[in-house]
């Protein structure tokens, strides 16, 4: 019996491995048909290979608010098997070699690896169970039962109490492993014969090698080749930050994506790493207030797409009948529209919560970008306020169209020194786009030079040279015109050698910091609240006042998430603020919600479902602050329109907290 038994299970082991195989390599030739990473995806080995460990063994990810309980469960499984692995070998080779065991480990060795097994496969049972209540009974909204749920669920069900009924089995016939576990369950079931246990032994052995068999090739044919494509993913994550690359117009005869192939290698993986826990979609701000975009499905989508695509993408390439990526193909079907909707293209407002939320680092946002360029370059599929952005912006260098002769106006009488007649200035003071333009920020602007001149800093501005940075642009899918801005911007800070930048604009910020080394700037870049802070901690401005009001910060996307830029703002507000008069909103630093405007948003209609800004602001306004308190000029817009939104704006002030500072130095400031 047990002669048949194995050689039944060896044809099941070579029909396991050899799909599994099979499938290995058919999907490794799938992410072949993607493009190259314009992002390096190999350096720093020592710091991918810690972080692979910080994510992989650690689990941090799993385990983070507000999914703590699914965490530990998820942390356990992860753990469980990988102690299981042992046995799952010892199991398998028993086929060809009945006495295999890794007993030669010795006894402390081998002892410690079954007690750890022992428990850890309890908890893996426990988790099991936990799992199969939350996935089928309590069921959260953003949990997707795909028919693979429970099969997984019921075979590592199955997987965990072979193991025990082998270990029960064992030692009744004497085995002398450290198993606690195994061993009250032995006293409390049996079996008490050594022909019993001979006879379960065997069944519960074949039974556990056989599902395990069955388990493996299902890997890759079920969303759990997450299992192994996790790995290789976190490894290679875009440690450069969040940004697009520069496109090169004078060759492409393509831009953005719309077809399988146009997606890159790395994006491709993206799709078989994505676990389907859809955090993504639950913290999505967009997705939050009743828009359709869903970054959790769209990874899901585009990975049902390369399925489907790939095989015929090959074919033809092989055919050499591959049309270009400007031609229609019949048989390779359009991505937009398809795996994702226009709206929910345009609903994104790139905040990251999707990125800092996943726990295999996959990269949604750069995704539905790519998308956006093809719908504004090769469609011209935009908005009609957007239109008007766009020629604001070629035509006077700024969103509102104002013209760009009055870009310094708002320094008028202030005695600020031009770069061009002070090249020897430390900082080059960027005023951006809101602060020379919106009457709102404005004010922000002329007290973050106060700050500075009390705190004797040396620095310039541009004057009526600056122009737009171009994030909005680029955001919104207009390489094309971000290349001619960027580029014309670079060359202008060259010119005057600038090495450092101060600007209060986190979307500038970011576009200086990360990517304007594409076009031949590379210096260093402060926000201004980072700046605030280090004069602070410098004590070269001094406070004489404590603001007596209730205060509540909100943390910037691009600030926050994109720049884990969290610490600062608060360290000022201390210095400011009474601490029992400061607070905070439930959702902050990296869960923090947006306020709408990223992504190009400020300049978009918000049609669809709820207002973004609404809804933060009246989290805001749940807390009863007197001051509500941003370090973005988009933040402080959207904010004011939410306090005004709620009839509060008589009870509740917003602030940038430039201006909070303005108002404590010494000698003391008026009130805006």
């Amino acid at each position: 019996m047990r002669m048949v038994l194995r050689l039944i299970l060896a044809a099941l082991a070579l029909a396991s491995f050899g799909l599994f195989a099979f499938r290995f390599k058919q999907l490794l030739d799938y992410l072949k048909i993607g493009v190259e990473s314009p992002i390096p995806r190999t350096d720093d080995g020592n710091v991918r290979l810690k972080e692979t460990a910080k994510y992989v063994l650690a689990q941090i990810c799993s385990r983070k608010e507000p999914y703590i309980s699914t965490g530990i469960m998820h942390t356990a499984i992860f753990w469980g098997f990988l102690l299981l692995f042992p046995t799952a070998v010892e199991a398998v080779l028993r086929i060809a070699f009945p006495e295999f065991s890794f007993a030669f480990l010795g006894r402390y060795l081998y002892g410690g690896l079954t007690l750890l097994q022992d428990i850890f496969a309890l908890g893996v049972f426990v988790a099991i169970c936990g799992a199969a209540v939350r996935r089928f009974i309590v069921k959260p909204k953003r949990v997707d039962n795909h028919w693979d749920a429970p099969v997984i669920l019921g075979l590592i069900a199955g997987v965990v109490i072979t193991f025990f009924a082998m270990n029960m089995a064992e030692i009744q016939l004497g085995e002398k492993a450290v198993r606690p576990i195994s061993g009250i369950l032995h006293a409390l079931l049996g079996p008490h014969t050594t022909t019993a246990a001979s006879s379960i032994y065997t069944g519960a052995w074949a039974l556990h090698t056989a599902i395990l068999l069955v388990f493996v090739p299902l890997l890759l044919y079920s969303k759990h080749m997450h299992i192994i494509a996790g790995v290789p993913n976190i490894y290679l994550q875009n440690k450069e930050g969040f940004k697009q690359h520069r496109m090169d117009f004078e060759n492409a005869e393509f831009f953005g994506v719309n077809r399988i192939d146009q997606l890159s290698w790395k994006d491709l993986l993206d799709t078989y790493a994505c676990t389907y826990c859809n955090r993504c979609t639950d913290q999505c701000p967009a997705n939050n207030t009743g828009k359709p975009l869903e970054p959790g499905m769209l990874i899901q989508n585009l990975r049902d797409a390369l399925l489907e695509d790939a095989p015929e993408v090959i074919k033809l390439k092989k055919e050499d009948k591959l049309p270009p990526p400007d031609e229609e193909c019949e048989t390779v079907k359009p991505l937009i529209d398809r795996v994702i909707s226009r709206d929910a293209i345009w609903s994104c407002t790139t905040c990251g919560a999707c990125l800092s939320i996943c726990p295999v680092l996959n990269e949604h946002p750069q995704k539905i970008v790519e998308m956006r360029r093809y719908l504004t370059l090769m469609e011209s599929d935009i908005a009609e306020e957007l239109q008007i952005t766009f020629r604001n912006l070629e035509n006077n260098s700024n969103p509102w169209g104002v013209g760009f002769a009055n870009r310094a106006d708002w320094a008028e009488g202030l005695d600020i020194p031009l770069i061009s007649d002070n090249p020897d200035a430390e900082y080059l003071l960027w005023v951006g786009c809101a602060g020379a333009y919106d009457d709102r920020y404005k004010k922000v602007m002329k007290d973050l030079v106060t700050i500075l001149k009390a705190a004797d800093v040396s620095f310039a501005i541009l004057g009526v040279e600056e122009k737009c940075c171009g994030d909005s642009a680029r955001r919104l899918g207009n390489e094309y015109l971000f290349e001619m801005m960027a580029t014309e911007v670079a060359e202008l800070l060259n010119s005057y050698n600038v090495k450092k930048i101060i600007t209060a604009c986190p979307h500038g910020y970011h576009t200086f910091k990360h990517e304007y080394s594409q076009y031949g700037w590379n210096g260093e870049v402060w926000h201004h609240s980072q700046f605030i802070a280090k004069l602070i901690r410098e004590k070269k401005i001094r406070f004489n006042i404590a603001l007596p009001h209730r205060t509540i910060y909100h943390d910037s996307c691009y600030l926050g998430r994109h720049n884990n830029i969290y610490d600062e703002p608060r360290y000022i507000l201390r210095n400011l603020v009474p601490e029992e008069q400061l607070t905070e909103m439930d959702r902050n630093h990296e869960r923090s919600f947006c306020c709408g405007a990223g992504g190009g948003r400020m300049w978009m209609e918000e049609k669809i479902g709820h207002r973004i800004n609404v809804v933060r602001c009246q989290e805001a306004l749940a807390k009863n602050p007197d001051k509500i308190v941003t370090a973005c000029p988009f933040c402080l817009t959207m904010f004011e329109d939410g306090v005004k939104d709620a009839g509060k704006e008589e009870e509740v002030s917003v602030r940038d907290i430039a201006e909070l500072v303005a108002r404590a130095i010494e000698p003391p400031q008026p009130e805006a």
